[in-house]
């Protein structure tokens, strides 16, 4: 066999273990990036962006969340000095 065929049966094996649920979402993630690597496929990169787009949400409402808390907290420091 040629590495490429290897290649390919190891993703395959890595992608029927992933639709069996035999993976944490964390490690279905990991082996969806690294087959993202080398399956050439639009449903990939329409996956990979998404994830961006959710991981910078996630950071915008984390930020808003941490002023919150900081306005917040402010807000009963001058409370409890008055």
């Amino acid at each position: 066999m040629s590495s490429a065929s290897d290649i390919s049966i190891l993703i395959q094996l890595i992608q029927l273990a992933q639709k069996k649920g035999a993976y944490s979402l964390e490690e279905s993630y990991l082996a969806f990036s690294v087959i993202s690597k080398y399956v050439k496929d639009e449903k990939y990169t329409q996956i990979i962006n998404l994830v961006k787009t959710l991981e910078d949400k996630v950071n915008i409402l984390d930020k808003q969340i941490i002023e919150t808390n900081t306005l917040e907290n402010s807000n009963k420091l001058l409370i409890n000095n008055d």
